[in-house]
């Protein structure tokens, strides 16, 4: 199946429990027309296909990362540096809708300046939350877009996390 998806340009894929779904299949799917990614239950995948989806995928708005608990843990990256502990985000110009409920996922350092709703309920693992809606040095002083944050049975991010995402939904 993943052989025959090469080269097609697709709109809307939905790979849910694709349990055989590995990184490597996105180097050589066209991705620069794709608007909606459902990759939930595909244990498969790692914490490497999240940038190069999101290098390749500039118009995608819904992406789906549920239930995916074993290999992926980080979307952007911490640094540990002494010089630098600037962290990576992973940047996602048209994201509107992201779910990343019930799974494994421990870092998320995203920029989606489209972000309207962000679903992370029961995602246990879930330590360090940051989504910026603008970017870094930017002038802009334009209103978030984030309206709807499911962070239900989520029980590991700090308050101060919590405070800065109850002040970016309040910024309306």
């Amino acid at each position: 199946l993943f052989e025959v998806m090469k080269g097609r340009k697709f709109k809307h894929l939905i790979l849910r429990d694709a349990h055989a779904l590995q990184d490597k299949v996105f180097q050589n799917l066209q991705l620069e027309y794709l608007l909606t990614l459902n990759l939930e239950g595909c244990l498969a995948l790692t914490d490497e296909a999240i940038p190069f989806i999101a290098g390749k995928a500039f118009s995608l708005e819904s992406f789906n990362l549920a239930r995916i608990t074993i290999k992926m843990k980080e979307m952007g990256r911490e640094r540990k540096s002494r010089i630098d502990r600037t962290p990576l985000h992973i940047f996602f110009p048209s994201l509107r809708y992201l779910n990343i409920g019930y799974g494994g996922i421990k870092t998320v350092l995203i920029e989606a300046p489209k972000l309207e709703i962000f679903k992370a309920r029961a995602a246990k693992d879930l330590q360090i939350l940051e989504i910026r809606q603008q970017s870094e040095g930017s002038l802009e002083t334009s209103s978030s877009t984030l309206r709807k944050v499911d962070l239900r049975e989520v029980q590991n991010l700090s308050p101060q996390t919590l405070l800065l995402l109850f002040k970016i939904i309040l910024i309306f």
